[in-house]
């Protein structure tokens, strides 16, 4: 099990809802990993907004992400979005500019995501990335997803 920050989660082993309110947090990580209850993270607008790493990985219960706008928007080098072996996870929503100047998204193992959907000028400085995205969720077969910007 992995958090960053720590302060966010007093209970990791038996949270369920993980809801940030808006403006909240400015810290360099948002890292989730192997919380064993977790279903549904839901963090407001304005938040985490000097955060280059945005990592939720072996959170086999989770079944919806939703970022509110102005969120997560970090600029510079390598930064970076992953999500990965999420088993349960059925719906990602990122709100306008969200995500807005992240260069790498890595999404993997993630068999029952049935959508995503993005706000406007979100990944904003990787044009290529939401045409890539949604043609490569249409691709079932591949195992894992990596979209980099250069």
């Amino acid at each position: 099990m992995e958090i960053r920050p720590v302060s966010i989660i007093p209970n990791p082993m038996t949270i369920e809802k993980l809801i940030l309110l808006e403006y909240s947090y400015d810290t360099t990580e948002f890292v989730l990993i192997s919380l064993p209850k977790l279903k549904t993270i839901d963090i407001g607008s304005g938040s985490f907004g000097v955060t280059r790493t945005f990592r939720l990985e072996n959170l086999k219960e989770l079944q919806s992400i939703m970022i509110g706008a102005n969120s997560f928007v970090a600029r510079g080098l390598h930064s970076l979005l992953r999500i990965a072996n999420c088993k349960s996870l059925i719906s990602i929503q990122f709100s306008d500019r969200s995500f807005s100047d992240y260069q790498s998204i890595e999404l993997r193992g993630l068999p029952s995501l049935q959508s995503i959907v993005m706000g406007e000028s979100c990944f904003s400085s990787t044009l290529f990335i939401r045409s890539l995205l949604f043609s490569c969720l249409m691709d079932r077969t591949a195992k894992t997803t990596v979209f980099t910007s250069r």
